[in-house]
């Protein structure tokens, strides 16, 4: 099994998301029946694109975004992540297979539960922000 999943932080990275699917996916590294897990998360500064360890990668190929600033710049960036997130997740789904997308529900990170329901990928929407 393939697992895709979709947050705007991991580890080294703080934060609740951080946390949550450093758990969930630190788990599932230890089931045998797990091949592959993926992480896409945000890019900091200092950080690598990509990092492997074992059967898992993390991607850090989202941007980040702003909440606070000109009404203007923060919408214009989340819009952005929420299109780019949407187009790298078609992407990955079309040349990898994938067998489940798990997705923080973070509006401008979310379009990776349109790409796996637009490609008939089952989707998990983490709802524990508001």
């Amino acid at each position: 099994m393939k697992l895709l999943f979709i947050t705007p932080l991991f580890p080294p990275q703080v934060g609740g998301a951080a946390t949550y699917f450093s758990l969930i996916t630190g788990e599932l590294k230890r089931r045998g029946d797990i091949e592959k897990i993926v992480v896409f998360s945000t890019y900091y500064g200092g950080a690598r694109l990509l990092e492997r360890e074992g059967k898992m990668e993390v991607w850090r190929i989202l941007p980040p975004t702003f909440s606070t600033g000109p009404i203007l710049v923060v919408k214009v960036t989340r819009y952005f992540a929420f299109l780019l997130s949407l187009l790298i997740t078609i992407l990955y789904i079309a040349l990898h297979r994938v067998d489940l997308v798990s997705s923080h529900t973070i509006p401008q990170y979310s379009g990776g539960i349109f790409a796996g329901r637009l490609l008939g990928v089952p989707v998990v929407a983490d709802l524990q922000d508001l």
